[in-house]
């Protein structure tokens, strides 16, 4: 059985990925999801010690599934260079593309 982990799309809202476009916005919309991830957090624990534990626990979990997504960018990248002639699914591309990420600021402007 796979566990959903509450933090995993927070890290697609990680101001540091490479080739996002509105770095401020995206920060804005990270903190918001940081609230609301936090305030569920002390809605479902009683004590205040409990949410302490919990939230120092998903926010090292947090800083390192970052890493790992930063690394797993800069692989895709080394790898896409080497073997351009391999298409990738919608959704990897729409996940991490800059073709992607560049049509996305474009319709919003």
């Amino acid at each position: 059985m796979c566990r959903r982990w509450p933090g995993a799309g927070r890290l697609l809202l990680c101001a540091e990925r490479p080739g996002i476009k509105d770095v401020a916005l995206i920060q804005r919309v990270s903190e918001i999801i940081d609230a609301a991830l936090w305030h569920q957090l002390v809605e479902s624990y009683p004590s205040t010690s409990s949410v302490v534990e919990v939230r120092s626990r998903i926010s090292e979990r947090l800083a390192t599934a970052q890493l790992i997504s930063m690394r797993h960018s800069e692989l895709l990248a080394a790898f896409k260079s080497m073997h351009s002639y391999i298409e990738f699914p919608a959704l990897h591309k729409e996940l991490f593309s800059q073709d992607a990420v560049d049509s996305v600021s474009a319709s919003q402007t």
